[in-house]
């Protein structure tokens, strides 16, 4: 009945010249106003990635956002996120 909502359209993080692959740098949460259920229980997915996608990847039942492998020297210092979530039941679009 009622779509996943996020408090924030896109996302936007400093990212520490030390981070390490697996590090948490941020955790998103979609709140869905359904009473509880499959309705209730949201999925998330990474719908765009300002640069270099292939280095980040966010937890599907969870939020966490990751670093999926080291960054090179440089070449990433902040990154701006954007993240779809989609109740568990397949019905329904992602917002």
């Amino acid at each position: 009945k009622f779509a996943p909502a996020f408090n924030q359209s896109v996302y936007t993080m400093q990212i520490a010249s030390i981070a390490q692959p697996g590090e948490p740098l941020a955790t998103v949460q979609a709140t869905d106003m359904d009473p509880a259920g499959p309705d209730c229980i949201v999925s998330y997915k990474l719908a765009a990635v300002q640069q270099n996608s292939s280095y980040f990847t966010i937890a599907t039942n969870s939020g966490v956002f990751t670093l999926s492998q080291p960054l090179p020297d440089g070449v990433i210092n902040s990154i701006s996120f954007i993240v779809i979530g989609r109740e568990l039941r397949w019905l329904q679009p992602y917002c």
